[in-house]
């Protein structure tokens, strides 16, 4: 599941049946993270990949309720990045044995392969928002060729509305990287 954290809480469950191939199984928005807790429970969640932030310690109090499978996420925005994905383990608090994982998520690739799966993903059901709210906030960003330095371009994502849904694309899209494949012994009600 992938959720991205604004004004609302924008999320997104994503049922993974053939390798290339990803279910949008429910979608919507909460006021709270709080409200992810049953739907982690009832979906059984294999992971989830959080905007963390701006509320950075409310990310990892969910977090540290779901051990091993929530994951904080920051976007790396270089334009020379290249790793998809790095992960590291971090310490709650400086003098804290509980940690957290963070995820930092190479910008403008996972938004290029999010607008790649686009017309191959199907949208299954959304709870909480239109269709027309769905579809304008998954055109929102615009990609766009900027001179970094004298002849030398590279891409870049850049919005002028709310992106909330694409971003929570993003992240479970990166949520079901980082559950791998499905294991034969879970049934098929396991979602990322």
């Amino acid at each position: 599941m992938g959720a991205d954290m604004g004004r609302e809480i924008h999320y997104f469950g994503i049922w993974r049946r053939e390798k290339d191939r990803r279910y949008h199984v429910w979608g919507g928005t909460f006021n709270t993270i709080d409200q992810l807790d049953p739907l982690m429970e009832a979906f059984r969640i294999r992971m989830c990949v959080v905007d963390g932030s701006p509320e950075t310690w409310e990310v990892k109090k969910f977090s540290l309720r779901h051990p091993g499978r929530v994951v904080l996420a920051q976007y790396n925005t270089s334009v020379k990045a290249t790793e998809l994905i790095k992960t590291e383990k971090r310490k709650v608090f400086p003098n804290d044995a509980r940690t957290y994982t963070l995820v930092t998520i190479a910008r403008t690739q996972a938004m290029d392969l999010v607008l790649g799966g686009i017309g191959k993903d199907e949208v299954l059901a959304l709870d909480s928002c239109s269709i027309e709210d769905y579809a304008k906030q998954m055109v929102a960003p615009r990609r766009t060729v900027l001179e970094i330095q004298p002849g030398e371009y590279a891409g870049r994502w850049v919005n002028e509305d709310d992106d909330h849904y694409y971003h929570a694309d993003v992240y479970g899209m990166i949520a079901a990287k980082l559950a791998g494949p499905v294991r034969r012994e879970l049934p098929d009600a396991a979602f990322v």
